[in-house]
């Protein structure tokens, strides 16, 4: 979606599997700039979308984003797009490249299709790494299999000093990303003495209506979008560390060794150690060991992250100023 958004690069007769609204929001993109798409194939279970109806009405204060979802659903299926739902199982072809792609179905319905393109997608979570090695307390988030940063309603930390808005405190969506943003403000603002109580008060009320109406949704799409197990916890073959090229039975071995958390695997295999730091295999490094042990995921833990978050050159650090010594201040 950046690239298309950003440069308008696409590629043509693509493959778009997983679950998440993104998903169908992406395809519906690539047809509206004249894209062929060759197969939407939907990982979301019919269990998922049962346990979601509960939720329907509390999603209804946002009929006009379950409207535009059904619209691209619609626009989808009128295009040459093939939509496959309720896959069970995707397998990646190819030895060099990509080649195609194979699912299976719930009823058992099994396929290949050829492509050279293949966009997976199993949700959106927070990035925490900078949060996390700034010493921002966190909790497990059960419904949106993620880790949460802890915060008061002003979006302050326990790290005096550090607020946190948008969606690296919780996947909402761009208008309550904005409405944390607007609170955490007007917490600063207040506590800097700039607007007195009662202001901060007027201004709040709109905003927190707004962003309760925004977080009404979330339970119906977090259910209904929700993962399946074994699409979060891959099979032994499959790469889990793409830094370190680590699968899923290397990870297993050195569990089995009595491993008790992520950050004394990582010691003895390397995951989440390579330039990503463990944005991409962290969490299926967690479920792997709580699966492997029988724990709670809040249980098992994260990984320790330590500076640098990304990789940056060193004439970067040798270029940052630096405090002069005391003799000569």
């Amino acid at each position: 979606q950046a690239l298309l958004k950003a440069s308008g690069l696409v590629a043509d007769g693509a493959v778009f599997a997983g679950t998440g609204p993104l998903l169908y929001l992406v395809t519906y993109q690539y047809l509206k700039a004249g894209v062929k798409v060759a197969a939407l194939l939907d990982t979301s279970s019919k269990s998922s979308r049962l346990e979601a109806l509960p939720h329907l009405w509390g999603a209804l204060s946002r009929w006009d984003m379950l409207s535009k979802g059904r619209s691209w659903m619609a626009e989808i299926r009128k295009s040459e797009t093939q939509i496959v739902n309720n896959v069970t199982e995707l397998r990646i072809h190819g030895e060099s490249a990509v080649n195609g792609i194979s699912y299976r179905t719930q009823k058992g319905l099994s396929r290949e299709i050829e492509t050279e393109n293949i966009f997976l997608h199993q949700g959106v979570v927070p990035n925490v790494n900078l949060a996390m090695v700034a010493g921002i307390d966190h909790f497990w988030h059960s419904v949106q299999l993620c880790w949460h940063p802890k915060i008061d309603a002003w979006g302050r930390t326990n790290v005096d000093g550090l607020v946190m808005a948008g969606d690296g405190i919780g996947i909402g969506g761009a208008q309550a990303a904005e409405a944390t943003g607007h609170l955490a403000a007007l917490g600063c603002l207040t506590k800097l003495g700039k607007i007195d109580a009662a202001e901060c008060e007027n201004q709040t009320k709109p905003v927190r209506t707004a962003l309760v109406r925004e977080k009404n949704i979330r339970p119906f799409l977090d259910t209904w979008f929700r993962p399946a197990l074994h699409f979060r916890v891959p099979s032994d073959e499959t790469i889990v560390c793409r830094c370190e090229e680590l699968t899923a039975k290397d990870i297993r071995d050195v569990i089995d060794i009595g491993i008790a958390g992520p950050n004394q695997l990582k010691s003895y295999c390397r995951a989440g150690m390579g330039l990503c730091q463990g944005r991409y295999c962290g969490l299926t490094v967690q479920e792997i060991i709580g699966q492997e042990t029988g724990r709670e995921l809040k249980d098992v833990g994260y990984y320790r992250l330590r500076p640098p978050i990304k990789p940056i050159p060193l004439d970067e650090l040798a270029d940052m100023e630096a405090d002069p010594p005391a003799n000569e201040i």
